[in-house]
């Protein structure tokens, strides 16, 4: 299940225990881009997300927020 923002029901939010990711493209053209929702007032920080983006970000997988 994918949960939009209150304000506009428009842009994904993750909810208490989730870690919402999405992979775009694939090995073959290039690196993959790997997005997830930029930490906000409502999303905070975590050892999930952690665990995620940082060999991603060595192995030169593209990772921002968005």
């Amino acid at each position: 299940m994918v949960w939009l923002d209150a304000a506009e029901h428009r842009w994904v939010e993750e909810m208490g225990g989730m870690n919402l990711f999405f992979v775009r493209g694939s090995a073959s053209a290039g690196a993959p881009l790997i997005m997830t929702p930029p930490l906000t007032g409502t999303l905070l920080p975590g050892i999930t997300r952690d665990a995620l983006l940082r060999p991603s970000g060595r192995s030169g997988t593209a990772s921002p927020a968005r």
